[in-house]
């Protein structure tokens, strides 16, 4: 319905039934979407400011006091690592602990908003805040188990937006550096796989520069991931530990196999088919072959529509492993044959 359409079918109801409608509405819109759009106060305020949401928005705006919300920022983060929204403790309260997921939104959306000379540092703040609920994935942190839901985002598209700001910038060393391993450290929840991680961040390589300084820091990651003084981060809070002692687990090939598949990615994207497959299989870290031989297939196919030499490719990989002793699954013999009838 166009706008004048609604202001014919409106003006036809009396005010009794327009008030019915309104409220109606506003129910259906949920609570989060009014809060962030300030619709509430838009309401209150409209007989007398007459003006549009749109236009209420940009004049309600309040300059943010960085000062303030960098130390909300950190405290908060403290108190995450330290379990302090999780358990039971003086710290913070019972009340504050419930509602640690409106907290979360509200920063966040107040470090994607920080512009000027302090972007720089809300871009590292948020980046933590990701690595929070990352970590929250594989532990306790939080009282959910879907931290990404419950702070209003999918995990990809929150990635992006740590992305976007991360890259707003500039593109740097320091920049790229740490964008790979926010997605290569990260962990996933129930609803996300890792390679949707790594393809947010092909997205945002818009050059063949960052590509390449992608691919850099990539074999950076494989030789130094397990050294804590090698991490670009803020802080070294949020890490997933790659030691075997004590309780911990290792996520050491799981890193490493996650390496491979973004180096093999971006190559793809590169058209650098033959340096992607190499490095996937000197690093991929699987003990079987044929497991190896369907990881990077898998990754192949995934690109292979409207791609003939890549689809080549993937023929050519399969027939040497095959000539070296490898017995593929059945489901890679059957696209082996669907692939080799279209390339004829």
């Amino acid at each position: 319905m166009k706008v004048d359409e609604l202001r014919g079918v409106l003006s036809q109801y009396d005010q009794g039934m327009t008030t019915k409608l309104a409220v109606e509405l506003y129910k259906m819109i949920p609570k989060r979407v009014r809060d962030d759009n300030g619709l509430d106060d838009f309401i209150r305020t409209f007989p007398v400011a007459n003006t549009s949401l749109r236009s209420a928005r940009s004049t309600n705006q309040q300059p943010i006091d960085f000062g303030a919300l960098r130390q909300e920022v950190e405290t908060f983060l403290q108190y995450a690592a330290a379990g302090y929204y999780f358990q039971p403790n003086r710290i913070v309260s019972k009340t504050a602990r419930s509602k640690w997921r409106f907290t979360a939104r509200r920063l966040i959306k107040s470090l994607v908003a920080t512009r000027g000379d302090d972007t720089d540092e809300a871009a590292l703040l948020l980046a933590e805040m990701w690595r929070a609920l990352c970590y929250t994935c594989i532990y306790y942190t939080f009282p959910t188990e879907a931290p990404f839901s419950a702070v209003g985002h999918a995990q990809p598209d929150l990635l992006d937006i740590v992305l976007a700001k991360l890259f707003s910038v500039g593109v740097t060393e320091r920049t790229m550096r740490l964008a790979v391993w926010l997605v290569l450290e990260s962990q996933v929840d129930r609803e996300t796989l890792p390679s949707d991680l790594q393809s947010v961040l092909i997205v945002h390589l818009k050059t063949v520069d960052m590509k390449q300084a992608a691919l850099d820091e990539c074999r950076f990651f494989a030789e130094h991931f397990k050294d804590p003084a090698s991490c670009p981060y803020a802080s070294k809070r949020f890490r997933p530990t790659y030691s075997r002692q004590g309780f911990a687990i290792d996520y050491s090939r799981a890193a490493a196999r996650q390496c491979a598949e973004l180096y093999l990615r971006i190559s793809i994207a590169l058209r650098e088919y033959a340096t992607g497959i190499e490095y996937f299989k000197d690093h991929f870290v699987e003990r079987s072959r044929e497991v190896s031989l369907f990881c990077l297939l898998a990754v192949i196919h995934e690109y292979i529509d409207g791609d003939p030499q890549l689809a080549e490719t993937w023929v050519e990989v399969y027939d040497d492993a095959v000539k070296r002793g490898v017995s593929p699954r059945s489901q890679l013999v059957e696209q082996r044959s669907v692939i080799g009838r279209v390339n004829q």
